[in-house]
């Protein structure tokens, strides 16, 4: 946003999110980010808002993906190479397939890109995205030798890459369920039994919980917002008027 903002919004914005998200059975908590802008700085307009959510989600999402395809060329993987090609055909097709339908709409993004990105300020905003998702890997590799079984820190990032990759769409609240599947596919693949990846999946998703809770908590003392407002953001895309 150019320093046009500041940190405190964008934490209590982002805190709101997470709260929303494991309480919701889709990420809704993204509509109460925009609010949140829009409520804290009136410079700031609903479109503005709204494309910086979109940004900041698109490079969360190309970077999981970046990491994902990386760990499954250099790990030694038992996966069908053949199911694997498919899925990145698939992939691409409906990235070229949802471009041509939204042409307009990826143009206005991919401009913006380009003016946020630009420079050192862009390697900045990528890198520390990229240490972050790092951090998060680093409570799975935590939570797995903990339980003593063997993973490289590496494998872990590829871990938890998948896992939030598969949460892009969720269909219950915090992707409870399909969080813990592909979890237990990720660390199945990287050769921890199924009995302790699925405990690891439930401890390192609990942990998460507990963190969106005390983060939204935060958010909700430093910047009540009445339920009805969150409501109708999270039903409106963010329009507080």
């Amino acid at each position: 946003m150019n320093n046009r903002v500041r940190l405190t919004t964008c934490m209590y914005g982002l805190f709101y999110s997470l709260l929303l998200n494991h309480l919701l059975p889709v990420k809704a908590g993204d509509f109460a980010r925009i609010g949140v802008m829009k409520a804290r700085e009136p410079a700031i307009t609903g479109h503005e808002a709204f494309n910086s959510v979109v940004i900041l989600r698109v490079m969360d999402t190309a970077i999981l993906f970046a990491m994902a395809s990386a760990g499954l060329a250099f790990l030694e993987l038992p996966l069908n190479g053949g199911v694997i090609l498919w899925l990145a055909v698939i992939g691409f097709v409906s990235t070229i397939l949802f471009y041509i339908k939204f042409k307009a709409f990826f143009d206005r993004q991919i401009s913006i890109m380009k003016t946020a990105f630009s420079g050192w300020r862009g390697m900045w905003i990528i890198g520390l995205t990229l240490i972050s998702w790092m951090l998060e890997a680093a409570v799975i590799y935590g939570v797995v030798w903990n339980g003593e079984n063997l993973i490289s820190f590496v494998q872990a990032i590829w871990v938890n890459s998948i896992t939030v990759a598969g949460q892009i769409f969720q269909i219950t609240p915090g992707g409870i369920a399909s969080y813990e599947a592909i979890m237990v596919f990720a660390l199945g693949a990287n050769g921890i039994a199924a009995e302790n990846a699925y405990t690891a999946a439930v401890i390192t998703h609990g942990l998460k919980y507990l963190f969106s809770f005390i983060a939204g908590g935060i958010a909700i003392a430093a910047y009540p917002v009445p339920a009805h407002l969150l409501k109708k953001w999270t039903r409106e895309r963010g329009n507080e008027s």
